[in-house]
């Protein structure tokens, strides 16, 4: 988990649990995460020194002067923009992770970036927690992030296993989504079948008979949204109340 404010967008999501990359913006800078296993514990000095070779290679074909500085495990960069970085080990699950802050010259976000990378957490347990923008779920490992859709009005993330595909979506503006109806009624509408009321807040429902199809819908007024959880496949593998934050 990395500790950033709600103004951080996320603008590209790939990878899985062993690799992958991350780019967030908040209309000023830029926080890249970018991670890979490794089957023992690395030499992150050298991990730093490989990176840094890759932007000054980057920077010479541009024909741009730039500036490196490493301290063990950290780096920082001048040149037309500026960045402040580190690699991390964690050690858990054998991952390898490159946090990077960058943006413009002229601003100071020297402190900012040290909370940000200092403060990057690592998962502890068999389930995983992503969390973007406002919507926040836990998935075993066994499920792989696929892909994500930032739709009018919602997001979807879609995680895949070996036996079953699992979607998670954040309705926003769920006050006037439920302004002339209950939960089970807008269940009904947005999902499909015969929604029952499990809870308080809580809707569930059940699809299909050969391609089974169980989903969760919650309302968090908190948060003034509605999360929709699916899992599809032959049987089902999931207690989707595990998967709440």
């Amino acid at each position: 988990m990395l500790p950033v404010s709600d103004a951080w967008r996320p603008t590209v999501l790939s990878g899985s649990f062993e690799k992958g990359y991350v780019r967030l913006e908040d209309g000023i800078g830029i926080l890249q995460i970018r991670w890979q296993t490794a089957r023992q514990s690395p030499d992150l000095r050298a991990r730093v020194s490989s990176y840094l070779t890759l932007l000054e290679k980057s920077a010479r074909k541009q024909k741009k002067a730039i500036q490196f500085k490493q301290e063990d495990a950290a780096f920082r960069w001048h040149g037309d923009a500026k960045g402040y970085g580190a690699a991390l080990w964690d050690e858990r699950h054998g991952r390898v992770f490159l946090v990077e802050r960058s943006g413009p010259s002229e601003v100071s976000f020297k402190r900012e970036a040290k909370e940000q990378i200092e403060g990057l957490t690592f998962p502890d347990g068999e389930f995983l927690p992503w969390e973007v923008l406002g919507l926040q779920i836990r998935l075993p490992k066994t499920f792989r992030f696929h892909r994500w859709d930032p739709l009018a009005g919602r997001i979807r993330l879609i995680f895949r296993s070996r036996l079953s595909t699992l979607t998670a979506e954040r309705w926003s503006l769920a006050d006037r989504l439920l302004r002339e109806g209950s939960l089970v009624d807008w269940a009904r509408q947005a999902i499909g079948g015969n929604p029952t009321q499990a809870a308080a807040g809580v809707v569930g429902v059940e699809i299909g008979r050969l391609i089974r199809e169980s989903c969760l819908a919650v309302h968090q007024p908190d948060r003034n949204q509605i999360l929709v959880l699916r899992e599809r496949g032959l049987r089902r593998l999931l207690d989707l109340n595990e998967c709440l934050p």
